[in-house]
């Protein structure tokens, strides 16, 4: 018996909808960043151009092809054109005009899963062109899946050890019993769980990165640092931290910088990134913050002006403390970076902290800051900057020349190919058999 074929037509369906949906897989998964990119994209003159054109085209196959191109395939012709045009900018915006960007969010586990193997099979029908079907099965192999989950609703991928680590730290392991369509193999496909239930200071704290939409980075003009305001600064300029892994997964970041010169002990940069970690286990999802204690080998305050043109400011939910101490323990100089439009928490954190004199007690220290961010917003407490308040900046933001001429060829192709199989499927002889049975 002849078996099902993809005809030309599905080919081109399927390579439509790969084309839309598949590069959404990538940026998808954070929160915020397609309708930034939605506002970036409909900014742009270019999109409309070629959504035009689309549209235009569509006509243009309707009306040479009247008999074979109904009006019903119309609308898939449009909003094929057009999603597929925002797909690629969206694409070319993300990967090109430098607007992609990482920010840090900070929590703590609340559970870790294990999601046990098990077999399924799937049954279904094969037909052929002239509908003559047949039962076929299919074996369907589920591999094992481990996940940690954090406060902040985040669901990261890990591993057995990983796992193991959070079932040894949390002495609680359970197992659920899970039911799953058409599983055929027997005594697995279950769940275990280990769950948090210590005190606030054992907890594991995260910091996990994320994609965002930088505004800011991306623009070629407005508020971004283009001065020479790094000469003479190079050797104190670092990278900005990346988080890396530990026993329990990719959460670690390290939240004190210093520059060559500054002759601090371990001692104290271990103890203030563990207490700040703790309480961003908590200030982290309710302030949206991140904290970053950056120690400048130098008198010169012009420092931080280097700095916020070598790091852009930070990242929107950044709180940098910059201290200048050419001797430590002893402060010369405050400054503090943050995308907030509360000058008060700024003019504050530095006050109390250059109130400190010096930085003997990192306790004190570490309570200084915590306790300003931590304050109401109208009592100089941290509120981070909405992105949207910065929207008025998209219109500055570009993409390569070479890019807008690459989707208008490609789109007009797509447009082609997309008429094309809606003129050579079998819509029409739908039509033509409904109409005979009336």
């Amino acid at each position: 018996m002849a078996q099902s074929k993809i005809t030309p037509s599905q080919m081109v369906g399927i390579f439509v909808l790969a084309v839309i949906f598949v590069p959404f897989l990538t940026i998808l998964s954070e929160p915020g960043v397609i309708k930034k990119l939605y506002v970036i994209v409909i900014n742009n003159i270019v999109f409309w151009i070629v959504a035009f054109l689309s549209i235009v085209f569509g006509f243009y196959r309707k009306f040479s092809n009247p008999e074979t191109y109904t009006w019903l395939e119309f609308p898939f012709q449009i909003l094929a054109g057009i999603a597929t045009v925002f797909t690629i900018y969206s694409l070319f915006f993300f990967t090109t005009s430098n607007i992609s960007d990482i920010e840090v969010w900070n929590s703590y586990v609340v559970k870790a899963e294990y999601y046990e193997k098990w077999t399924e099979e799937e049954t279904y029908q094969d037909c052929d062109s002239e509908g003559h079907c047949t039962t076929k099965t299919t074996i369907i192999h589920h591999p094992p899946e481990w996940y940690f989950i954090t406060d902040s609703n985040e669901k990261k991928s890990a591993n057995r050890k990983i796992y193991n680590a959070y079932v040894n730290y949390f002495l609680n392991e359970k197992e659920k019993k899970l039911f799953h369509s058409g599983q055929i193999s027997i005594g697995d496909g279950n769940m275990f769980y280990t769950v948090f239930n210590k005190k606030i200071n054992e907890r594991i704290s995260t910091s996990i990165e994320h994609d965002y939409i930088n505004y800011i980075k991306g623009t070629e003009t407005l508020h971004k640092k283009t001065g020479g305001n790094v000469v003479g600064f190079e050797s104190l300029l670092l990278p900005y931290p990346r988080t890396y892994s530990s026993v329990y997964g990719k959460i670690n970041f390290d939240r004190v910088i210093k520059t060559k010169g500054i002759t601090v002990s371990e001692k104290w940069i271990k103890n203030v990134d563990e207490q700040l970690d703790i309480s961003l286990t908590t200030l982290g999802k309710e302030k949206q913050v991140n904290i970053i204690v950056y120690l400048a080998n130098t008198k010169s305050e012009a420092f931080t002006y280097a700095l916020e043109e070598s790091w852009i400011n930070g990242k929107k939910n950044d709180v940098i403390v910059l201290i200048g101490t050419a001797n430590f323990p002893k402060i010369d100089w405050v400054s503090i970076l943050a995308w907030t439009e509360n000058e008060d928490f700024k003019i504050s954190l530095r006050d109390n902290i250059l109130d400190l004199e010096n930085l003997n007690d990192s306790n004190k220290f570490v309570n200084t800051i915590v306790s300003q961010i931590s304050l109401p917003d109208n009592k100089g407490g941290y509120v981070r900057m909405p992105m949207k308040n910065l929207q008025y900046l998209v219109s500055d933001i570009t993409i390569p020349l070479w890019t807008n001429v690459l989707v208008v060829i490609f789109s007009m192709f797509l447009s082609w190919l997309v008429s094309w199989a809606l003129i050579n499927n079998e819509i029409k002889n739908w039509r033509k058999r409904w109409l005979n049975g009336l």
